[in-house]
C-alpha cells in the first residue's frame, strides 16, 4: 500500500502550448511512483490569456491522469496570485523570462534599426540598451518577489532562461541570421526605418 502524503503543487510560468511541460511533469510523476508514495498532484499552467489553451490541453493529455487538479491560470507571470501564497512546492519556467511585462520599453534608434534583440544594438545606442536592461531587471525582481510569496518553505524554483554572454552577445546563431534578414528587408524597402525600429524582441 502506498503511503499517502500531503498534496504537491507544481506550476509552470510561461507554459505556451506545453512543449517544455511534458518532460518535467512526467519525470516528477515517475519519481513519485518509483518512491511508492501516494501523492496528490496539483498542476497550475500559467500564460497570457491569448495563449492557445486548447493545444496546451491536448499536449498534456498523455499525463493528465497523474494529476488530481489541473488549472490553467490565464495571466501574466508578473501578476500577483498566479499561485496561492505559501502553497507552491515546485515552480519552473523554460525560456519565458525574456518576455518583458510591458513589451518593448523603447523603439530602436536609426543606427540600430537592423537589430532585433537589444544585445545586438551598437555601443552608440547605450541609452536604449540601458532602458531595456532596467526594464529586464525590474521584471526579474518582480518575478522573484511573486514566486517568493508563493513558495512553501523548502520549495524549489527552476529557471531555464535565454541570456547573453558576458560580453553582451547572444550565443544562438539564429539571432544573427534574423538580424541579417531584417537588414536586408530594410535595404530593399520591404521595411521602412520606422517599421524596423518597432520590430524587436520582445
Amino acid at each position: 500500500t502506498k503511503k499517502k502524503v500531503a498534496p504537491l503543487t507544481i506550476s509552470e510560468y510561461g507554459c505556451a502550448t506545453g512543449g517544455s511541460s511534458l518532460a518535467p511533469l512526467h519525470a516528477i510523476c515517475k519519481q513519485i511512483d518509483n518512491d511508492g508514495k501516494k501523492i496528490e498532484i496539483n498542476v497550475i499552467m500559467n500564460d497570457l490569456p491569448l495563449n492557445d489553451w486548447d493545444v496546451l490541453s491536448e499536449t498534456l493529455d498523455p499525463i493528465k491522469h497523474c494529476f488530481k487538479n489541473l488549472e490553467f491560470k490565464k495571466s501574466s507571470m508578473y501578476d500577483e496570485g498566479v499561485v496561492t501564497k505559501n502553497t507552491l512546492h515546485i515552480g519552473y519556467s523554460c525560456f519565458a523570462q525574456h518576455w518583458l511585462s510591458v513589451g518593448s520599453p523603447t523603439t530602436f534608434p536609426a543606427d540600430g534599426s537592423s537589430s532585433i534583440w537589444p544585445q545586438q544594438l551598437p555601443t552608440s545606442c547605450i541609452e536604449t540598451k540601458n532602458s531595456w536592461a532596467e526594464a529586464a531587471m525590474n521584471d526579474w525582481a518582480t518575478f522573484l518577489d511573486r514566486r517568493f510569496d508563493e513558495l512553501v518553505y523548502g520549495g524549489h524554483l527552476v529557471i531555464v532562461i535565454q541570456a547573453s554572454r558576458n560580453d553582451g552577445t547572444l550565443s544562438e546563431n539564429f539571432a544573427n541570421t534574423l538580424m541579417k534578414v531584417k537588414e536586408g528587408m530594410i535595404l530593399d524597402n520591404t521595411l521602412s526605418r520606422y517599421e524596423a525600429s518597432k520590430m524587436t524582441i520582445p
